[in-house]
């Protein structure tokens, strides 16, 4: 920033200071103009409270349990998508046949009783 000197000179004179333009401009330079902050007070304020940190531990325990025909709605969805696009890979379509049978699979297994084990 050029100042015209005749202008600075006046002021100069009306503020009574000697200091030049550049000395002026340049008083705050190494001044500090927010915090500094150390590794470790970084490291500190990116941790999680300990309310954050129970907070996250309950979201955890509440995962949701999808059960087999909720699965295979969603498999039905998948399959009359993927039925209606063009170009797919068949490898795709595999899957959806693999998953489909693995559904069908867990919808018809029990768990055995003590009973069905000595009837053998």
């Amino acid at each position: 920033m050029l100042v015209p000197s005749d202008e600075w000179g006046t002021l100069q004179e009306k503020l009574e200071f000697s200091s030049t333009f550049d000395e002026y401009v340049s008083v705050d330079v190494e001044a500090l103009t927010c915090h500094l902050s150390t590794i470790e007070g970084l490291y500190k304020s990116t941790e999680p409270s300990e309310q954050e940190s129970e907070d996250y531990d309950k979201e955890e325990d509440t995962e949701v349990k999808v059960t087999n025909s909720q699965a295979y709605e969603f498999l039905d969805i998948l399959r009359n998508f993927v039925a209606s696009q063009s170009n797919v890979p068949e490898h795709v379509i595999q899957s959806i046949f693999h998953l489909d049978y693995l559904l069908l699979m867990q919808a018809t297994k029990r768990q055995t009783t003590i009973n069905d084990f000595f009837r053998k």
